[in-house]
């Protein structure tokens, strides 16, 4: 358990740089950074194999970090596994919410100019 709390606790600190950084980028050649651009960023093809792996680790690694913090403090497998398990299953929940079922959303239009000028 302190191994996947440190693991965890890593790919937490990692996954905090890059998305603020990517946000502040965003930001700093004043792109709105909301839902709607997140969504259709995940309607291209590259992306679509990078931003779910990415946010579903995330949403699994907090829950991993908090049911190793639990299992530390109180020795309980049995509820620290519960914890994972649950956080797992959010993290799946919450990534077949974002991707509308895996159907996709809708591409907004003024994100048409982002997206070519990175992906062609």
């Amino acid at each position: 358990m302190e191994k996947v709390q440190l693991y965890s606790g890593l790919y937490l600190s990692v996954f905090l740089i890059v998305h603020v950084g990517a946000v502040m980028f965003g930001r700093q050649i004043q792109l709105d950074t909301n839902f709607y651009f997140a969504a259709a960023g995940m309607n291209l093809s590259p992306a679509i194999f990078v931003f779910i792996p990415y946010y579903f680790l995330a949403v699994t690694a907090i829950t991993l970090h908090v049911a190793s913090l639990h299992y530390l403090k109180t020795k309980s497998k049995m509820v620290s596994y519960g914890i994972a398990i649950i956080g797992i299953i959010a993290a799946a929940l919450i990534i077949l919410g974002y991707t509308n079922s895996f159907e996709w959303r809708e591409m907004p239009v003024e994100y048409q100019h982002f997206i070519k000028m990175f992906f062609g």
